[in-house]
């Protein structure tokens, strides 16, 4: 009885521990992605180039908050990466 508690206990962990990612574990991200989306035209969102322009020209914007410049900061240097999601339409959430 012992050990089926044990491991009942410890399949909860694994399922906790590996569960989908929770919209509201990164507000500022999904909001500073969704606002770059917006500011786009939709026939523009499927070009990565065009993603990228548009990634630089939020981040160089002086109205953002300290933690929209700070998501800004780490995503500069890959915007060809975050470019990606946005050509292929994926929710800003995932």
């Amino acid at each position: 009885m012992k050990c089926a508690s044990i491991l009942a206990v410890a399949a909860s962990a694994v399922c906790l521990l590996s569960s989908p990612v929770i919209a509201g574990d990164c507000e500022v991200c999904i909001k500073v992605i969704q606002d770059v989306r917006d500011s786009m035209p939709k026939t523009d969102v499927k070009s990565k180039p065009k993603v990228e322009a548009a990634l630089g020209s939020y981040c160089a914007s002086s109205s953002l908050g300290p933690r929209e410049k700070k998501i800004c900061y780490y995503i500069d240097p890959i915007k060809r990466d975050v470019a990606q999601p946005f050509s292929t339409r994926m929710p800003s959430d995932r």
